[in-house]
């Protein structure tokens, strides 16, 4: 049985190579040092993620969508819409 722990009747269980008994396993105080230990890479790639977002998606758009707003002309799309006959209290050109 080589490569096992090792046990007798009321002895302390000892690993194969180990030189003394397994130390037993720190339990006190462990969720508050993964806390402290991940909060700080936790924030960290959560604010270099916002800023990559902000600056790769929200300011691409936001100038596109300020291009679009710029060049539109609500006088010309209500003609093309009403020409199509989109609107029932206006007659197309077609329609009369």
């Amino acid at each position: 049985m080589s490569g096992s722990v090792t046990q007798t009747a009321g002895a302390i269980p000892k690993a194969p190579m180990a030189q003394g008994p397994i130390p037993k396993p720190e339990m006190r105080g462990m969720c508050i040092k993964f806390v402290r230990r991940w909060s700080f890479p936790a924030i960290a790639i959560t604010a270099a993620s916002y800023v990559a977002g902000y600056f790769l998606m929200y300011e691409k758009h936001r100038k596109q969508y300020d291009t679009y707003i710029k060049n539109l002309d609500p006088d010309k799309m209500f003609e093309e819409i009403k020409e199509y006959g989109g609107f029932k209290s206006v007659k197309a050109s077609w329609q009369e």
